[in-house]
């Protein structure tokens, strides 16, 4: 199924944007208490990746210790990069399958970006058309893509073997080391650990955990 890239009006998808931050309510605690004991492994890894990817984006892969990085702070290049790697890692009910690539509604577009992030403006939006979505699905959504290359760990990246969690009910703590490229070595440090805050909202995305803050330190 070969596309080209988008060309078609965004004028349906952002009049669904008209309510865009989060209506996912968040008052039921059980839900909470039930999305961190039925957690797996690769849900675990999933989180750290998403926090990793967040921090990454934000500093341009350098370590400041010490430097909270949410997702208010992040510029809407980093926000859409951040979708595309939702959308491409993530099994979420809303994004369908087609071969190459993923089918997303308008109204699911729109509703994903809320979720991840607890707003999507306008300029997330035409940020994620212009890099990352190929084409119209004919049908007011979008394709984007379903393969390709993330590249390999870099200097630095948070290990997915030592990732450890911990809830109070409401917020969720992501800890692990983080792997630092040694130059003078030709190896990896793991100095510096990483703690990554996830609020719950109860909203799709990751069962209902929003990351809050990633920090890095010793």
């Amino acid at each position: 199924m070969k596309k080209g890239k988008m060309t078609v009006t965004v004028l349906g998808i952002m009049a669904a944007m008209a309510a865009s931050v989060s209506v996912c309510s968040a008052s039921d605690q059980s839900g909470a208490s039930d999305a961190y004991y039925a957690m797996t492994d690769a849900e675990e890894w999933d989180l750290s990746g998403f926090a990793q990817r967040a921090y990454l984006r934000y500093t341009g892969g350098a370590v400041k210790a010490a430097t909270e990085v949410r997702p208010e702070y992040l510029e809407s290049d980093d926000r859409a990069f951040l979708y595309y790697w939702y959308q491409y890692h993530i099994n979420d009910g809303r994004i369908s399958d087609a071969g190459e690539y993923h089918d997303i509604s308008s109204d699911d577009l729109n509703a994903i970006g809320v979720d991840l992030f607890g707003d999507w403006t306008s300029n997330d939006m035409n940020a994620l058309m212009d890099n990352y979505v190929e084409s119209s699905d004919g049908n007011g959504g979008v394709y984007m893509n379903s393969i390709g290359d993330f590249g390999d760990a870099g200097e630095l990246y948070f290990d997915k073997k030592s990732v450890s969690l911990d809830s109070d009910g409401v917020t969720l703590l992501v800890t692990g080391k983080v792997q630092i490229f040694n130059r003078n070595s030709g190896r990896y440090d793991d100095d510096f650990s990483y703690t990554a805050e996830y609020d719950y909202t109860g909203c799709t995305a990751f069962n209902g955990w929003k990351l809050d803050c990633v920090t890095i330190g010793y």
